[in-house]
Formats: C-alpha cells, structure tokens, sequence
C-alpha cells in the first residue's frame, strides 16, 4: 500500500424486508445490472401487492437454460429463446409470485428475502404462508430434506429431482 486512502463509494443501505415467510403478489419495478461479490448480476426490484414495501431478488446476468435468469424469466411469462436476443427490460410490469423465506444473517438475526419467483397464476394475494405443523419440512428444504430448488403450485418446496418428478408430461 503505497500510503494513499482508497476511495470508496458511498451507496444508501436499503432497510430490511419486513414482510414473513410466504408466497406474495408481485409486479417487476425494475430490473437492473449490478456487480457484486458473485460477478455481473441483475437485480430484480418487486413491488409487493397490498404493500409499500420493495423487495429485491438477484440472478446471474447469464441466461442460460439452466439459469435462474432463464427459470424466472420463464415464469414471468417472456420465455427467452435459444439463440435470440434477449432484453430483461421486458420483465419489468410483469407479475409474479414472489416466494419469501427467511434465514439468520451474519448476526444471527433473520431477515426475509426473495428465494424465488414463480408463475401469478391462481389467486395471488399478500399473505403469510399457512403455519406449518411440527412434522412438516423447514421452508427451506424439500420433504426428502434435500435444498429447495423451487416450489409446486400448492406452495410445497421441492428440490431438483422431486420439482422435475412434479412436472407434468405432455400429452
């Protein structure tokens, strides 16, 4: 270090999402590229229905088949196509179901965040998830304890191979 103060630059810290674990109703406000610890990423803003409340989601700014970019994107309704540009600003007005769980941070205290976006089909309303009974799985594991990968339509978490065994066949 040759002496010199390095330079920072100063950001507003966002306050903490204050919403619990649950499925909410959603529309994209923005989606943003970002760089961050893990590279080029894009944030994902969501307004909350019934709420002034924002809540933020990150994805790789890759978009892939097997991309959390391409899943959402997907769910969102603008499926991106192999080969084919695509312009994430067409995500933004788009609904959603935004999945929120929660986990301790560096702190050990918890804070909610976007696990996922899914599909805004059915009824989406604001709204804590139903409590779940002591035999149930954590929100965030799958009934065979694996890591959740996403989550059926009746709110249930899945890992990979269970969502894949969930999909239905085509006729």
């Amino acid at each position: 270090m040759n002496g010199d103060s390095p330079e920072f630059v100063a950001y507003e810290s966002r306050k903490p999402l204050s919403v619990g674990h649950g499925f909410y109703g959603a529309s994209v406000k923005a989606v943003e590229p970002v760089t961050g610890k893990f590279g080029d990423q894009l944030r994902f803003t969501f307004a909350l229905d019934n709420s002034d409340e924002e809540a933020w989601a990150w994805s790789s700014a890759k978009c892939g088949t097997a991309t959390k970019l391409w899943k959402w994107a997907t769910a969102l309704g603008h499926p991106p196509v192999v080969g084919q540009p695509f312009k994430v600003q067409s995500l933004v007005g788009a609904r959603a179901r935004v999945a929120v769980q929660e986990k301790a941070d560096a702190d050990g205290n918890l804070r909610s965040y976007v696990a996922d976006v899914l599909r805004a089909e059915g009824p989406v309303t604001a709204g804590p998830a139903p409590k779940q009974a002591e035999s149930d799985p954590t929100p965030d594991r799958c009934f065979c304890g694996q890591v959740v990968y996403t989550y059926a339509e009746d709110g249930r978490p899945l890992c990979e191979k269970h969502a894949a065994e969930a999909e239905p066949v085509p006729a």
